[in-house]
């Protein structure tokens, strides 16, 4: 059993009205505890595991690291060991993005992808590790910070739907449009260590996301990912919903991390 997921770089790819002022997305750790939240198949029947997400301020770049380790068990009780790591920097002008992502099962490497994203007039990333091979990017195509950002000042205008096409990184089937269905306000992490209060006075919103490929012709979406997305970009704990079964990620822990900016 390989399974595998995404969270939206920047705590979701996921992240006031006309007159807003500028959305700030701040630097921070934030660790998250994983759980088996529904199964109809025999195929995932436990998971326990965390993902830890470090989303730094490097002046005219935004640097993630997110690294989700879990165990997942079977019908049968073979357990499979995913180590999933996630390395991006994203241009802040939204127009380039870096990344290194790396699959490993039960310790040993099964994917490794590293390439260089170009999001300008005509979106294009180049895979260093497949001997440069090259994949077109549909026009208008974002990276997950800048989904996130966009996902935030719309909520912040009182809109209830953004619908974007989002490159996470990897190859062309990580190309995906993204359709957001945006709430008013979610349920706040009260419970969590927050270390210097990121979220003190702060009300999420209640954000539903569908990600359709754009390689093939599903209509349905590959995964959806249904959180709470703050003002400052901090995604609190969220459900991943696949097609047979779901994973709870419930924020636990949060830190801020000093900026590069000064």
């Amino acid at each position: 059993m390989n399974t595998t997921f995404r969270f939206v770089a920047a705590a979701l790819c996921f992240v006031s009205f006309v007159a807003a002022a500028p959305i700030k997305l701040v630097p921070y750790r934030a660790t998250y505890d994983v759980t088996l939240g529904s199964t109809q198949t025999n195929a995932v029947v436990s998971v326990r595991g965390r993902t830890v997400i470090e989303f730094r301020d490097q002046c005219s770049t935004w640097a993630t690291t997110q690294r989700f380790i879990a165990d997942m068990t079977d019908g049968d009780g073979n357990v499979t060991r995913t180590d999933y790591i996630v390395i991006a920097k994203e241009r802040k002008d939204a127009k380039g993005m870096d990344f290194d992502i790396t699959t490993i099962a039960d310790g040993a490497t099964v994917k490794r992808q590293i390439g260089k994203a170009i999001l300008g007039a005509s979106p294009l990333v180049t895979l260093e590790s497949e001997k440069g091979k090259a994949v077109t990017l549909p026009p208008g195509t974002i990276p997950p910070t800048e989904h996130t950002r966009e996902i935030v000042e719309a909520a912040e205008r009182g809109e209830t739907v953004l619908k974007r096409t989002v490159f996470q990184g990897g190859d062309e089937r990580d190309i995906y449009v993204a359709l957001a269905t945006i709430g008013k306000y979610g349920k706040p992490d009260n419970d969590v260590s927050d270390a210097t209060n990121l979220l003190s006075g702060r009300k999420p919103y209640s954000v539903a996301i569908g990600y359709y490929p754009v390689l093939g012709d599903s209509e349905l979406p590959d995964y959806q990912v249904s959180a709470s997305i703050y003002p400052n970009g901090i995604s609190g704990t969220m459900t991943l919903i696949y097609n047979r079964f779901s994973l709870k990620a419930k924020l636990a822990k949060l830190e801020p991390l000093p900026s590069a900016c000064r």
